[in-house]
């Protein structure tokens, strides 16, 4: 089941949408950016997907930190413009950490 936390939702209704992701009766958890940089603490999240790379470093650290957290194994996933990588670059280095770059490959339309 996939679930929507989103700042438009009700306390109730984000309560119970998170609720729902720590029991596993959710497996998938979608977020506004803002939802998922607030503090949403989630044993044991495997993987942090972005759509749009965050405006500054802060916001990247707070919003990739949903998952790996305490030491635990995480992965981040940021789809990005290749005119972006320059800011990839600066976040990595700003932050101390290895980002590394892979490439979708665009299928040919017949």
């Amino acid at each position: 089941m996939v679930r929507t936390l989103q700042e438009s939702k009700g306390l109730d209704d984000r309560a119970s949408v998170l609720s729902s992701f720590r029991d596993g009766t959710c497996s998938v958890l979608l977020c506004t950016p803002g939802m998922a940089s607030r503090g949403i603490d989630v044993p044991d999240t495997s993987h942090v997907v972005m759509l749009n790379l965050p405006a500054t470093h802060d916001e990247y650290v707070h919003q990739a930190g949903r998952t790996g957290r305490f030491g635990r194994a995480g992965k981040v996933i940021v789809f990005t413009k290749k005119s972006q990588d320059f800011v990839v670059e600066r976040f990595s280095n700003e932050i101390g950490i290895d980002i590394s770059k892979r490439q979708l490959k665009s299928r040919k339309k017949d």
